[in-house]
């Protein structure tokens, strides 16, 4: 195959700034994570983690409507993790308790 015109070998390869947006989008999305108060940046990590753990095909997390029970447990779970990660000494709290005072036991 022939061309008229000379094309150089570069313009084969892919764009050069084809994964910038990309890059953008994470930096935006860590400095939205910065303006997080403490409590929520340090639940934060934990609910991406369990989420990661979750993304697969055919998750529980991607039915149209998912099952309470699930929520729960997971949303057990990480508090468990938070709790142990922080040496936060947890009492029986019923599931009604707010997070938030947990945390007020590791802010004094």
């Amino acid at each position: 195959m022939y061309h008229k015109e000379f094309y150089p070998f570069y313009t084969a390869y892919a764009e050069a700034g084809l994964f910038d947006g990309q890059k953008v989008q994470d930096q935006e999305f860590e400095l939205m994570k910065s303006y997080y108060p403490s409590a929520a940046r340090r639940v934060q990590a934990q609910v991406e983690q369990e989420c990661n753990l979750m993304d697969y095909e055919g998750s529980r997390i991607y039915d149209q409507y998912p099952d309470k029970l699930m929520l729960y447990h997971m949303c057990r779970k990480i508090r468990e993790k938070v709790s142990d990660i922080y040496n936060i000494r947890e009492k029986r709290y019923n599931k009604n308790d707010d997070i938030r005072r947990i945390f007020r036991e590791t802010d004094q």
